[in-house]
């Protein structure tokens, strides 16, 4: 894969290029040293980069098998991060407590907050996800019963930091975009 290669805009791939949305990814998320993270739609590795100077481990997943092999290229001397080639919907997810920091890929938005705020809610503790803004708003609608979202409410305080602008991704998406922060409520309860 060379530089020069833009993202193919039928797979949705919009890399984050903004540096200010970046660290503002990474600071909702509260990421420390102790901290694995998962970068969910790694693509070019522009939030990776970023994490692997603060978290513990952190998970790049990408399924463009072209940019895992750059992945892998520019992290090879990193000892803190894992690359891993799959589509998100088939990884293992972690069976102990994680972040999430990501630039997640549109298409799939819904399986992904099944998979972190259903499926792996003993382990998932929250992050930041920038994301599509009309699924976003939906987690928020009093006009729409969906059991999930009533249990993500039940399990994470969730909160839209801001709208992103389409000039911070390369390509600019065509749909708007925002930041949501996602933080486990202190009053779930705990699991045995």
């Amino acid at each position: 894969m060379t530089k020069k290669k833009l993202p193919v805009r039928f797979t949705g791939q919009h890399f984050t290029i903004d540096k200010v949305l970046i660290e503002d990814a990474i600071k909702q998320a509260n990421i420390n040293s102790q901290d694995t993270v998962l970068d969910i739609g790694a693509g070019k590795g522009f939030l990776t980069v970023h994490l692997l100077k603060i978290a513990n481990i952190v998970v790049a997943i990408e399924n463009d098998t072209a940019l895992v092999e750059y992945l892998r290229k520019l992290f090879s001397d990193a000892r803190n991060v894992q690359i891993v080639g799959c589509d998100f919907r088939n990884f293992a997810v972690p069976k102990f407590p994680f972040k999430v920091v990501s630039n997640i890929p549109y298409g799939i938005t819904s399986d992904i907050f099944k998979i972190l705020m259903f499926e792996s809610v003993e382990n998932f503790l929250g992050g930041s996800i920038v994301l599509q803004l009309e699924p976003a708003q939906k987690l928020f609608s009093s006009k729409l019963y969906n059991p999930y979202t009533v249990f993500y409410h039940t399990f994470f305080d969730l909160k839209l930091v801001y709208e992103v602008s389409p000039e911070s991704f390369l390509p600019p998406p065509t749909v708007k975009s925002t930041l949501l922060r996602i933080k486990r409520n202190q009053s779930s309860f705990d699991f045995p």
